[in-house]
């Protein structure tokens, strides 16, 4: 499954791309063209992740799947929360 991750492209000035995965600290590489920093990019996201699964290091989730989480453990804690106050009512 291909995770939603955030991409970040900056231009060089020179020309050529640097480009890296918000979420996957030192995931990054650089490109000549849009097409090419892409496919790079895409290399280097599976390199992180192959590595940090073969380590056992936990895989970060991408920062949109990231918030819909919090809202679902919030409802939980609440829940929870209202579990623990009922018998004393």
């Amino acid at each position: 499954m291909k995770l939603p991750y955030t991409i970040e492209i900056i231009p060089y000035k020179d020309g050529g791309y640097f480009a890296r995965i918000k979420e996957l600290e030192g995931c990054m590489t650089e490109g000549d063209t849009l097409e090419e920093v892409l496919e790079l990019l895409e290399d280097a996201r599976k390199a992180w992740l192959g590595v940090a699964l073969e380590d056992g290091l936990e895989v970060p989730l991408p920062e949109s799947m990231r918030e819909e989480k919090d809202y679902i453990h919030d409802k939980y804690v609440k829940r929870e929360d209202e579990v623990l106050l009922a018998p004393s009512q």
